[in-house]
């Protein structure tokens, strides 16, 4: 090959790249049933976001409990990440503490714990009445062991920013 033609291959190369990443899913209120956030930097998308041809069970899920008045938040993301938080007395268009924060990855014997205050939600959404819930979020997890549910000592915090999610609670 020419070295006059290895620059517009590379401008091409570049410009298809570009053009199918992924990013963060925009911000709605209509019960879309997005769940993205960013993991230590990275992206982490659901399994469709992927390969959305293919049918994967990974749509997040909200559901309230009226009587305790905590809403609990599931929500997947790829190479089998699953995310687990609670909020207690949720307002709309309000910014408040997640209670409880934890974060699965595949096939590893830990998961990463955030309590009280080491995470926060913010509602931009809060439809009760309409079962829909969108929002955003971030926490801060510390690595625990599976079968001990006790802190592993000595390792790095792991940190989910930039969260977003719009899901029809069930």
């Amino acid at each position: 090959m020419k070295k006059w033609m290895i620059f517009p291959a590379l401008f091409a190369l570049l410009f298809i790249a570009c053009d199918k990443i992924p990013e963060l899913p925009s911000e709605t209120h209509t019960g879309a049933n997005t769940f993205a956030y960013l993991v230590n930097g990275e992206l982490s998308l659901p399994l469709r976001a992927y390969r959305p041809s293919e049918a994967y069970n990974d749509y997040p899920r909200a559901h309230y409990d009226a009587q305790t008045k905590i809403l609990k938040i599931v929500g997947y993301g790829h190479n089998g990440q699953e995310m687990h938080f609670t909020v207690t007395n949720p307002r709309g268009l309000a910014s408040m503490p997640i209670d409880t924060a934890r974060f699965y990855l595949s096939n590893v014997d830990s998961y990463y714990y955030g309590g009280n205050a080491i995470g926060e939600i913010t509602f931009t959404y809060l439809g009760i009445a309409n079962n829909i819930v969108s929002g955003r979020f971030r926490f801060t997890g510390y690595k625990y062991d599976k079968t001990t549910d006790l802190p592993v000592g000595g390792s790095e915090p792991l940190t989910i920013t930039k969260g977003v999610f719009d899901i029809k609670m069930n």
